[in-house]
């Protein structure tokens, strides 16, 4: 199996073939093990978003003849999780810092500052938006406003208003996403 193509594991993988699928890990575990550590520097969220790459690969292994590049579809894959587990540590990290923070009754201010770069830093993703997206994000998350409610402010159907901000919320977790990933990368080297 060393001489083929990883087109044609994926078809064997996509017919249920497990020699297949081994062999693919073994190609490139070593790569995606490596390139996830490099993103969490932790051994263990490193094992555990390459076991997640694998498992994902084999649970869609009936639609995997559409991708073209194992390797650039793992570390895509790979990069995501990583950056999901960051983005959970990070929020942890948040709420018990917030929770512990609640003992302190005055706020320092170097918190205060932080507190400003990071509304500012989604302030400026939020004016990445499209106009009338934005429109409806801020009418629902800083107005707190419900689906409906945007809808007869805005004279547009229920189901307008609950797409735009599906997709608002997808724009702003990839500009997210791309904004910490640069950030890492950056820290990284």
């Amino acid at each position: 199996m060393q001489e083929m193509s990883d087109a044609a594991i994926l078809l064997q993988i996509a017919q249920g073939d497990m020699s297949a699928f081994r062999e693919l890990m073994v190609r490139y575990e070593p790569r995606i093990y490596h390139f996830s550590l490099k993103l969490v520097r932790s051994e263990e969220l490193a094992e555990e978003i390459t076991q997640d790459a694998f498992i994902r690969l084999w649970e869609s292994r009936e639609t995997i003849g559409s991708i073209e590049s194992v390797g650039a579809w793992l570390h895509t894959l790979t990069k995501n999780r990583a950056l999901n587990m960051i983005r959970e540590k990070a929020a942890r990290y948040a709420r018990e810092e917030k929770y512990a923070g609640m003992a302190e009754l005055q706020v320092a201010p170097e918190e205060d500052i932080n507190l400003k770069d990071y509304m500012r830093i989604v302030n400026d993703l939020v004016a990445q938006l499209p106009p009338k997206r934005k429109e409806i994000f801020l009418l629902k998350t800083r107005e707190g406003l419900t689906i409906e409610e945007i809808g007869r402010l805005l004279d547009l159907s229920p189901h307008t208003v609950k797409n735009q901000l599906g997709k608002s919320y997808l724009t702003m977790r990839q500009l997210m996403s791309d904004l910490i990933y640069m950030l890492l990368v950056t820290l990284l080297f």
